[in-house]
Order: structure tokens, then C-alpha cells, then sequence
């Protein structure tokens, strides 16, 4: 779930986890990749 307050930016839809890593922790913690593909914990 996303966490209140937290503004979502906007994603692509495929990154690498380098990408990944250089987002804010609090963003980063709730996105999974799945063969690469950015995938939302929460997201609906």
C-alpha cells in the first residue's frame, strides 16, 4: 500500500534495479520488479 502523504511519480514501465535504487527509499520500498517490470505494491 502506498503510504499517505507520498506523491506516486511517474514510472516507467520496465527499469533496472540500478534505476531503481537511485528512487527515494520510501517510493522504492513499495516496488517490486518482475523481470523487470515495475509492478506497484497497492497500485489498482
Amino acid at each position: 500500500m502506498f503510504l499517505p502523504g507520498v506523491e506516486r511519480p511517474d514510472l516507467p514501465e520496465f527499469m533496472t534495479w540500478e534505476e531503481l535504487e537511485q528512487l527515494p527509499e520510501e517510493i522504492a520500498d513499495q516496488i517490486e520488479l518482475w523481470d523487470g517490470r515495475v509492478v506497484c505494491d497497492g497500485a489498482g
